[in-house]
């Protein structure tokens, strides 16, 4: 494909791979984005392409293999290692991995950082830079889970009330007094349990004034569970800021600082999360390359340590002259809107640090995995009810094409038509060739077929 053909041409030596997992029609698609700075006009600009979002090859009916194919650490590896190898890379040009805090991606990147050790003598871990939403979608749902609170009892009783409130007669009876329906929430994502407490207590004064069954009523929060529904939605309402700005923002001002300033923003208000969010949470593959990077990233190189100094070393340039000069990372930040203070690190009005850097940039090691998410969901429009029969390689296919749009035109689609016209006549020309061959072949066997006997027997029959 031209358009792969261009991307490669386009990779750096070393880059950083976004990676996470789709299953759609019984089909399970791994979607690969490749994240490097590029430089334009003195700006550098953070590029994600998009390398594939296919479906592992099936291994052969013989091999005997008994276990789950395609979601172990090795498949996973197999998969990534095939879709460099397309492009001309190997498992030397990256230089970390980032998805979901799951074993499996953990396992997969010590594996990697083994293969470069075994088969190219190169002692550098390959991390796991793990995703934020899913590590603060992991801390909401254990303090929405919690053993020794009431929120998982609240979140349930709310959500029974609501359930009972979806069937047919309540929701006529709801419907006489508001347009709004009830909610319920998604077992996967807290921000619907979030949306389902917040109808709840907009719907809450309406439903005293509804027709609704003595069994329905009896569902209804005490108001005392009520007010603590009321402060649990507080609790979380910096939580759904917090991932929302992760989700929506420009991806070229994400970046490993930005995302530690908004999470220790909620460890200090929210002191059950550090488990999952705080810069020390166990769940953390790398704690030294993170917290390196956002040091680099905050202008502090000084103070890294050596264990940092050690896992950040993939991105050093190999300068001596270079000096560093730095402000103090001791600063006061006025303003306490978490999301006005995110806004103002991202457009640098905190931090104004001036120095020449011993490294090379940075801004391209995403925090998150969201581009696939998206991905997913451009996905999803694609595969329609009506295409869920649609071949793996062509879904993929008119996924490249569609996010890398900028990669082609109509020179492109014209030079590709008139080399698909051009390989078209070469395989009929080949195809005429080899029928040729074939009935060539055809006319002489015949003739070795015919026996002496034969045409002995065919002139004592004319005579």
């Amino acid at each position: 494909m031209i358009v792969k053909t261009k991307i490669a041409l386009q990779l750096p030596e070393r880059f950083g791979l976004i990676f996470d997992g789709w299953t759609c029609s019984r089909e399970h698609y791994i979607a690969i984005y490749a994240t490097y700075v590029e430089v334009s006009h003195g700006h550098e600009i953070v590029m994600k392409r998009l390398l594939s979002c296919g479906v592992q090859s099936l291994p052969d009916e013989d091999d005997g293999n008994d276990y789950d194919f395609g979601f172990t650490a090795e498949d996973i590896g197999d998969y990534i290692s095939d879709v460099l190898s397309s492009y001309g890379k190997t498992f030397l040009s990256i230089e970390f991995l980032c998805g979901d805090n799951a074993p499996v991606n953990l396992k997969l990147c010590n594996l990697i950082t083994e293969y470069l050790w075994q088969h190219h003598q190169i002692r550098r871990q390959v991390p796991l830079v793990g995703c934020a939403c899913h590590r603060l979608n992991l801390a909401v749902q254990s303090l929405l889970n919690e053993e020794h609170t009431d929120n998982k009892m609240l979140v349930t009783k709310v959500k029974t009330l609501m359930t009972d409130l979806s069937t047919l007669k309540n929701t006529f009876r709801l419907g006489v007094k508001t347009p709004l329906c009830v909610l319920t929430d998604n077992a996967t994502r807290w921000g619907s349990t979030y949306k389902m407490l917040q109808r709840y207590i907009v719907l809450e004064p309406i439903l005293q004034l509804c027709m609704f069954s003595e069994t329905t009523r009896a569902l209804f929060p005490t108001p005392e569970e009520k007010t603590r529904i009321v402060e649990l939605c507080e609790s979380l309402k910096e939580c759904e800021k917090m991932s929302k700005y992760f989700q929506s923002e420009d991806a070229t001002k994400i970046n490993m600082h930005i995302v530690r300033i908004g999470l220790d923003r909620l460890c200090e208000e929210m002191p059950i999360l550090k488990v999952y969010i705080s810069k020390t949470a166990e769940i953390i593959h790398s704690k030294d390359f993170e917290n390196g990077i956002v040091k680099i990233q905050k202008g502090l190189e000084s103070r890294l340590t050596k264990e940092e100094k050690s896992a950040v070393n993939v991105f050093l340039i190999n300068a001596d002259t270079n000096t560093l000069t730095e402000q103090d990372d001791e600063h006061v930040v006025q303003n306490t809107d978490l999301g006005s203070i995110l806004h103002a690190v991202a457009n640098e009005e905190i931090h104004n640090i001036t120095k020449k850097s011993l490294y090379h940039s940075t801004k391209h090691v995403s925090p998150t995995s969201v581009v696939c998410e998206t991905l997913f969901s451009k996905g999803s429009l694609i595969m329609t009810p009506n295409r869920r029969h649609m071949d793996p390689s062509t879904f993929e296919m008119l996924i490249l094409l569609k996010v890398n749009r900028d990669m082609y035109d109509a020179t492109t689609v014209e030079e590709a038509m008139s080399q698909f016209k051009t390989e078209s006549d070469i395989r009929k020309k080949a195809k005429v060739q080899e029928q040729q061959a074939e009935l060539a072949r055809i006319a002489l066997q015949s003739i070795v077929d015919l026996q002496p006997c034969d045409i002995v027997g065919e002139n004592s029959d004319s005579n």
